[in-house]
């Protein structure tokens, strides 16, 4: 997944061993923005920011691996 376009993110500091994979996630859209995050049930920019880990971006693309084209 990539962000475009007045990107801003954070990653907090973690164990890799311990949360190499997130149990639960938002994904939703604000003011023009998509915003992804570590959060469950998370649908506003504030809380986004608060989580430990967030991506947001103007533009949001995708590609499933492995590509079948």
């Amino acid at each position: 997944m990539t962000f475009e376009k007045y990107v801003s993110y954070r990653v907090e500091p973690y164990d890799t061993l311990a949360t190499d994979w997130w149990g639960d996630g938002s994904l939703f859209s604000k003011n023009g923005f998509w915003f992804l995050c570590n959060g469950e049930d998370v649908d506003t920019i504030n809380d986004a920011k608060n989580c430990s880990i967030y991506f947001s971006g103007k533009k949001v693309s995708y590609r499933v691996f492995p590509a079948c084209y």
